[in-house]
Order: structure tokens, then C-alpha cells, then sequence
């Protein structure tokens, strides 16, 4: 039978006769032998997740990277939308021919100068 076992929910050895040979000056055999078994598979366990760590920092590295170059394409994209807003709202300013824009409820939604001209006149 089994004289250790992981405990349920922490993970913590539990030693089976250790508790009785507690207060002996001497631990038998076996029981050094449980114990090295113990803290080898401690040992393997740890090393387990200090990888598992180790690789989850580097992919949270990874998609960092990759989160910023996005976030740097978006912004780049948006400062050319934002520029070429601009530039039409300069056209339209600028436009000899009234323009109305109207949305799809009807109202107006930019009127540029020549249009108001148009309309003060009438």
C-alpha cells in the first residue's frame, strides 16, 4: 500500500506512519525512503510548473509584442482616416456647388458654405 499520497485540495504529503515513528530518534527504512520519494516528487513538480510559468511569461512577452504592433497599425490607420477627413472636409469647404449630406432619416447631416450661400439667397 501506498504510505504517502498528495493530500486533497493543497497538494501536502501525507505520510501514513510518520506521525507514529515521531517521537523515535530513528526513522526506518522505509519511511527515509517515503520521505526521498516525497520530496523528489516535490521537487519534479516544482520544476514542472516553474516551466509552465517560464512559458507562460514568455507568452505573455509574445502577445504583448504582437498587442502593440497591432495597437500601433490602428493608430496608424486612424491618424490616416482622421487625415483624409480632413482633406475632404477641406473640399467641401472649399466645393464652388452647394452640397447637402443627408442621412438616411432625412436629416441634414453637413452642409457645406456654397450650399448655405444657395439657401440664404432664396
Amino acid at each position: 500500500a501506498n504510505k504517502w499520497s498528495l493530500g486533497e485540495g493543497m497538494g501536502v504529503p501525507q505520510f501514513d506512519n510518520l506521525n507514529q515513528q515521531q517521537g523515535s530518534a530513528e526513522m526506518s527504512e522505509q519511511s527515509l525512503a517515503d520521505l526521498k520519494q516525497a520530496f523528489a516528487t516535490f521537487n519534479q513538480v516544482s520544476e514542472q510548473l516553474t516551466e509552465s510559468y517560464q512559458m507562460l511569461e514568455s507568452r505573455v512577452v509574445e502577445l504583448s509584442g504582437e498587442l502593440a504592433t497591432v495597437s500601433e497599425q490602428r493608430m496608424q490607420e486612424l491618424s490616416e482616416k482622421e487625415r483624409l477627413a480632413d482633406q475632404l472636409e477641406s473640399l467641401l469647404n472649399l466645393l464652388p456647388a452647394g452640397v447637402i449630406v443627408i442621412d438616411n432619416t432625412g436629416r441634414i447631416g453637413r452642409i457645406n458654405p456654397a450650399a448655405e450661400a444657395l439657401l440664404r439667397n432664396d
